[in-house]
């Protein structure tokens, strides 16, 4: 009975850590907001963050840290990647210039993961966390 109870639980907790099984090795995460007045690239991987402000510009490409990483993977685990290309974005100003165009990519194992459109500065609930992540490591390395 012990085993069929410990079984269970080895089943049951493995099924349920999938998501957390994220190879840090291959993956990468691109932010970009764009509009008339403004651009905004950001990508970030294990060994590297670019931000390019300007389209057509020359990147800044720094180093990423540890803690940003491990931060970044944090939030990352808390999200069903898979489930990302059918969010919806909680507001449309970007459709009348009336918020920069915004767009997330996640690319994990050579399969890109991609959002629907969203206002800069109001993504779904569900990536908002992540969003803010990516914004904030790019701020303290410019």
């Amino acid at each position: 009975m012990k085993f069929l109870l410990i079984f269970l639980s080895i089943v049951l907790i493995e099924k349920g850590c999938n998501q957390s099984k994220i190879n840090q090795e291959n993956i990468s995460v691109e932010y970009t907001a764009s509009s008339r007045g403004i651009y905004k690239q950001i990508i970030v991987d294990k060994k590297t963050i670019s931000t390019l402000q300007k389209r057509g510009g020359i990147p800044t490409t720094k180093v990423c840290n540890e803690t940003y990483w491990d931060n970044l993977i944090k939030v990352i685990k808390s999200i069903n990647i898979d489930s990302i290309s059918s969010l919806q974005a909680p507001s449309k100003a970007f459709q009348y210039d009336g918020a920069a165009i915004a767009n997330l990519k996640i690319t994990h194992n050579g399969k890109t993961h991609e959002t629907p459109p969203f206002d800069h500065g109001n993504p779904p609930k569900k990536i908002a966390e992540l969003v803010k992540e990516i914004l904030s490591i790019s701020e303290n390395i410019e």
